[in-house]
C-alpha cells in the first residue's frame, strides 16, 4: 500500500511538474491512468492507497506549489472520476489478466490496449472538462482540447505502466529475456514519446510568450505615444504665452484650434493665470470687458454648486478655454480652491514639469468619465504687469498655467480594440495618494493564464496596466501544429506500445501453435506407431502360424530318399522342396520387413572383410537356384577397401534379394554388378553397387542419364520391398537411370565406416591376412562343403544368423586349395556320406602341421551307431544330427570359439 501511495503522489508532482503551463487539470490523466495501472495489478483494495495519495499531492499543492483550490467540489470531482476508471478498467481486463490470457494472441494485445488506453481514459477525459468549466467559469470550444489533453495522457500513461506492471507480477507466458525486452522497450518508448511533447510543449509556450510579449509591447506604445501627443500640443500652446506679452482671447482660440483639431484625448484646453487678491476686481473688470461676459471668480462646493470664490490671497480662476461650446460653466473657476488641484499645481511650480491631478469628475460631465486636468506652469517674462504670481524653480516666476482637460476615451477604445484582437484583458488603474482608482477594464481572473503589470508615468502620476490572457490556456485556440504534435504522438505512442506487445504476443502465439503442433505429430506418430506395430504384430503372427506347416512339408519331403521314388514322384519332391524353400524365403523376407519397419531391426555394426564377402556372395550367386541360370559378373575397383564396419548380415540379405531381381528389374539377359567407392572424412566411406547389362559400353554408361523415381521399383515384388528399406537403413539410395541407348542401369550405395585395418594400412597379402586376421577380428570364418549347393541354403543361413561368416564350396577337393589362400576357423561338410571317400581328405588335414587345429564337423541325417570310432575313421572332429536347432548349433560352436 504504501508503494501505491509513493507511486501515485510522484506520478501527480511529476505531471504537475512536467506539464507547463501549470493547471489543475494536469494531473487527472496520469492519475487515473496509473489508478487503473494499480487496480488491474493489485486489484481494487489499492482505491485505499489513492484517496490517501490524493489528500498527501493535495497538500503539496497548496504547501510548494501555492495553489488553492477554492471550490472543494474540483477535488471530489476529480478523485471520483480517478477511482472511477480504476475500477472499470479493473472490471473489463479482469478475464484476460486473472487467467494471464492477454497476451496469448496479437487480436487480445490490440484489445487489451484498447480497453485501458482509449476506451478507460474516456471517463477521465470526461471529468477534466467538468473540472475546467468549474475553475474557469466559462464554456468554451477549448474544452475539446481540455478533453482530448487528458485523454491522450491517460492513453500513454496506461499503455506504457500496464504492461511493465503486469510482468513484475507474473510471467504472462513469456520467458524474463522476453519480459525484460518489453519492459526496456516499453520505457524507451515512453521516454522518446515524452521528449517529443516536451518539446512541442516548450515550442507552445514559447510562442504563448512571444505572442503575449508582443501584445505588452504594443498596449505600452500606444499609450506612450498617446501621452506624447498631448505634451507636445500643451507644450506649443505655452510657447505662445511665453512669447507674447499679453495674449487675447481671439489669439488663444485660433491657435487651440490649429493644435486641438488633430486630437482625440483633450477634451479642452484653458489658460489659468494667477490672481493675488489685490487685483482679483481688475482681473474680473478686465476678463469681462475682454470675454464680453460677466466673468467673475467662482468655486465650487462640496455638493458640486458653483458659488463666488471666498476671499483668499490667492486666486487661479479659468480665464480662456477652448472649445468654449458646452464649457461655459469652466469660466472663472478657481482650479486652486480643490485640495486635489492645488495639490497639482504645487507639484507642477516646483518641478517645473506637466503635472496630472487625481482623476475626478468634470463640471460637465458624470462620474462614469473622469477626467485629468495637466497642469504646465508658465512663466511670462515679458509681461509688464502680472495679476499675480508664484515663485518656481531656480526663482523662475510663474504668472499663469496651461491646462489641458484630458479624457481618455480615444486611447481606452484602442486599447479595447487590442483585448479583442489579442484575446487579453487590460485593466488600468490610477495609483496615487488616494488609493487604487479604476481607469479602465476589471480585474481579470487568475490561474492558468499568462499575466503581467506594468507601472507607467502619466503627467507625474502612476498607471497600472494589468494585462491578463482573456481565457486559460487550456481554453485558447490551438494552431494545427499544437493538434497534429498531440495526435500524432498520441496515435504514436499507441502503435508503437501495441507493435512491441504484439511482437511478444505474436512470439507466444507461435510458441502455443508450435506445442499443438507437436502434440499434434505426437499424436500422429504414436497412431502410425501403434498402426505399424499392429502391422507388425500381424505379419508376426502370419509368419508363425505358417512356418508350422513350412517345417512340417520340408521334414515330410526330407525322410524320403530319392534313390528310392520313381522318376515322376522325385520331380514332385523337388518341385515341393523348391517351393517350400521359396514361400519359407517369403516368409523370412516378410518377417525381416516388418522387423525393420516397426525399428526393431537396428544396424548390428562390425568390422569384416569386404573382399571375402563379395567372393562369397559371388559363390552363393552360382549355387542359389533363382540365380544360378543367370550371367551376373561382378567386378571391384582397386580402390574399395578390404576392411569395413558395417552390418554383414544385413548387407548379405539386401545383396541377394536385389541380384534376384535384377535380370527383371534392367529387362536384359546378364548384368555387370561394380563395386566402387568415395572415401569422406573422419573415416567415412560410401560403397557404391553399379548394375548394367553386359552389352552396354562403357562409354554409353559414362554418359548423361535420366533417372527414376525410386517408386517405380514398388512394381516387384517383396524382396525388392525389402532392399529398399535395408538400403534406407544403411543410409543410402537406390535408383534407376534411362541411359541414352533406351536400356536401364541400376545404383545403390550404402554409407559405412573405415575399419581400423584400413586405417592401419594392413598388407592384403594372404599369408598376412592368415597371421593377422585371427587376432583382428572376433568374427569366425567358417568352410561349409556340400556336394548339392542348392540344399544347403538352411545350414548356411543358420550360421549366418549366428554372425559367422560362411564360404560355400561344392568340391571337396577344393578344401585344401581354399585353405592354402584363405583363413577359416573350421570346417563343416554338411550331409556327410561315408561312402563318397571324403575321410581321404580329412586325413591330409590332420597330418598337415599348418591345418591340424582347425575342427572337421559332419553333419549326417541321422544318428550313426558307433560314433567315436566313425569319427577316428573319417578323422572328424566332432558329429552333427540334422534337424538342428538354431539354439543347439550356437551351443555346439561355442565349444570351439569360445
Amino acid at each position: 500500500m504504501l508503494i501505491a501511495v509513493l507511486l501515485y503522489v510522484g506520478i501527480c508532482v511529476l505531471a504537475s511538474i512536467l506539464i507547463k503551463p501549470f493547471s489543475i487539470l494536469n494531473f487527472i490523466g496520469p492519475a487515473a491512468a496509473l489508478a487503473s495501472a494499480l487496480m488491474i495489478v493489485w486489484g481494487t483494495y489499492i482505491a485505499i492507497s489513492i484517496v490517501i495519495g490524493n489528500i498527501i499531492f493535495s497538500i503539496l499543492l497548496a504547501m510548494y506549489f501555492d495553489v488553492k483550490v477554492d471550490n472543494i467540489g474540483i477535488v471530489i470531482i476529480s478523485l471520483l472520476a480517478i477511482l472511477l476508471q480504476g475500477f472499470w478498467s479493473k472490471y473489463i481486463t479482469y478475464q484476460e489478466v486473472s487467467k494471464q490470457k492477454w497476451l496469448d494472441s496479437r487480436v487480445l494485445a490490440s484489445i487489451f490496449i484498447i480497453k485501458i488506453g482509449p476506451l478507460a481514459g474516456l471517463i477521465s477525459a470526461g471529468a477534466a472538462v467538468l473540472v475546467a468549466i468549474l475553475d474557469v467559469k466559462q464554456v468554451s470550444g477549448g474544452l475539446f482540447y481540455v478533453f482530448v489533453t487528458t485523454w491522450s495522457a491517460s492513453i500513454l500513461v496506461a499503455i506504457f505502466l500496464t504492461p511493465a506492471f503486469l510482468f513484475t507480477q507474473g510471467k504472462q507466458q513469456l520467458h524474463f529475456s522476453k519480459r525484460i525486452f518489453v519492459v526496456v522497450s516499453s520505457v524507451l518508448g515512453c521516454l522518446a514519446i515524452g521528449l517529443l511533447f516536451k518539446i512541442s510543449q516548450q515550442q507552445q509556450l514559447h510562442q504563448r510568450a512571444d505572442r503575449f510579449e508582443h501584445t505588452y509591447q504594443q498596449i505600452q506604445k500606444n499609450v506612450d505615444d498617446e501621452i506624447t501627443k498631448i505634451s507636445q500640443k500643451i507644450t506649443a500652446l505655452s510657447a505662445l504665452f511665453m512669447a507674447s506679452q499679453q495674449v487675447s482671447a481671439n489669439e488663444f482660440k485660433e491657435f487651440s484650434a490649429r493644435i486641438f483639431v488633430n486630437s482625440s484625448n483633450i477634451r479642452a484646453l484653458e489658460w489659468v493665470p494667477i490672481v493675488s487678491v489685490n487685483n482679483k476686481t481688475l482681473y474680473e473688470a478686465n476678463s469681462s470687458a475682454e470675454l464680453t461676459m460677466n466673468y467673475a471668480i467662482t468655486e465650487q462646493t462640496v455638493m458640486g454648486n458653483t458659488v463666488l470664490a471666498k476671499e483668499r490671497l490667492l486666486y487661479m480662476p479659468v480665464q480662456y478655454i477652448y472649445p468654449n461650446n458646452s464649457n461655459e460653466s469652466a469660466f472663472g473657476l478657481d482650479l486652486y480652491h480643490h485640495q486635489e488641484k492645488r495639490s497639482a499645481i504645487s507639484l507642477a511650480v516646483s518641478k517645473n514639469a506637466m503635472v496630472a491631478s487625481s482623476p475626478l469628475t468634470l463640471v460637465q460631465d458624470d462620474f462614469a468619465n473622469p477626467g485629468l486636468l495637466v497642469f504646465f506652469p508658465v512663466s511670462t517674462k515679458r509681461m509688464t504687469s502680472p495679476y499675480g504670481f508664484m515663485t518656481g524653480k531656480n526663482n523662475t516666476r510663474v504668472t499663469g498655467f496651461i491646462v489641458a482637460v484630458l479624457q481618455f476615451k480615444a486611447l481606452f477604445r484602442k486599447i479595447e480594440q487590442y483585448q479583442e484582437s489579442f484575446n487579453v484583458k487590460i485593466f488600468i488603474q490610477d495609483t496615487g495618494s488616494t488609493g487604487y482608482l479604476s481607469l479602465f477594464g476589471e480585474e481579470a481572473l487568475q490561474g492558468d493564464r499568462l499575466a503581467d503589470d506594468l507601472d507607467i508615468n502619466v503627467f507625474e502620476r502612476t498607471w497600472r496596466l494589468s494585462i491578463t490572457e482573456q481565457d486559460a490556456w487550456a481554453l485558447q485556440g490551438k494552431s494545427w501544429q499544437v493538434w497534429s504534435m498531440l495526435l500524432g504522438g498520441t496515435v504514436g505512442g499507441v502503435l508503437f506500445q501495441l507493435l512491441v506487445l504484439m511482437m511478444a504476443a505474436y512470439s507466444t502465439e507461435l510458441s502455443h501453435q508450435v506445442t499443438l503442433k507437436t502434440r499434434e505429430l505426437i499424436l500422429a506418430k504414436e497412431r502410425a506407431d501403434q498402426e505399424n506395430q499392429a502391422k507388425t504384430d500381424f505379419l508376426k503372427a502370419l509368419c508363425l502360424e505358417l512356418r508350422a506347416p513350412l517345417n512340417v512339408i520340408k521334414r515330410l519331403a526330407e525322410i524320403f530318399p530319392e534313390k528310392d521314388l520313381p522318376t515322376q514322384a522325385r520331380a514332385y519332391l523337388t518341385n515341393i522342396s523348391e517351393a517350400s524353400l521359396n514361400l519359407e524365403q517369403l516368409v523370412d523376407t516378410v518377417t525381416e520387413l516388418s522387423s525393420i519397419e516397426s525399428g526393431e531391426r537396428l544396424l548390428n555394426e562390425q568390422s569384416f572383410d569386404f573382399y571375402l564377402f563379395l567372393n562369397r556372395m559371388e559363390s552363393m550367386l552360382k549355387v542359389n537356384p533363382k540365380t544360378q541360370d543367370q550371367d551376373i559378373k561382378l567386378v571391384m575397383n582397386a580402390n574399395v577397401p578390404q576392411f569395413i564396419n558395417t552390418d554383414e548380415l544385413r548387407l548379405q540379405q539386401m545383396f541377394l534379394a536385389l541380384t534376384e531381381n535384377i535380370l527383371e528389374i534392367l529387362s536384359c539377359k546378364g548384368v555387370l554388378i561394380s563395386v566402387k567407392s568415395h572415401f569422406h572424412q573422419q573415416s567415412n566411406v560410401t560403397i557404391l553397387f553399379v548394375i548394367t547389362p553386359l552389352d552396354i559400353q562403357a562409354s554409353l554408361i559414362a554418359s548423361q542419364t535420366s533417372d527414376i523415381k525410386v517408386s517405380e521399383l514398388n512394381v516387384h515384388n517383396t524382396r525388392m520391398t525389402m532392399v529398399k528399406d535395408l538400403c534406407q537403413l544403411f543410409g543410402g539410395d537406390i535408383k534407376v537411370s534411362h541411359l541414352p541407348a533406351g536400356d536401364k542401369m541400376l545404383s545403390l550405395s550404402i554409407n559405412v565406416l573405415l575399419s581400423a585395418n584400413d586405417s592401419k594400412h594392413i598388407d592384403n597379402d594372404n599369408e598376412s591376412s592368415r597371421t593377422h586376421g585371427k587376432s583382428l577380428f572376433s568374427v569366425k570364418r567358417i568352410l561349409l562343403v556340400e556336394d548339392n549347393l542348392a540344399t544347403s541354403q538352411s545350414l548356411c543361413q543358420q550360421l549366418l544368423d549366428l554372425n559367422y561368416q560362411v564360404e560355400v564350396i561344392d568340391k571337396k577337393e577344393e578344401v585344401i586349395p581354399y585353405l592354402d589362400s584363405h583363413t577359416y576357423h573350421m570346417i563343416i561338410y554338411d550331409k556327410y556320406n561315408v561312402r563318397n571317400e571324403t575321410y581321404r581328405v580329412n586325413k591330409e588335414l590332420k597330418q598337415n602341421k599348418k591345418y591340424r587345429e582347425i575342427p572337421i564337423i559332419g553333419v549326417f541325417e541321422q544318428k550313426v551307431e558307433d560314433d567315436s570310432s566313425l569319427l577316428n575313421k573319417e578323422s572328424l572332429t566332432a558329429q552333427l544330427i540334422k534337424p538342428i536347432e538354431l539354439s543347439s548349433l550356437k551351443l555346439f560352436l561355442l565349444k570351439y570359439f569360445s
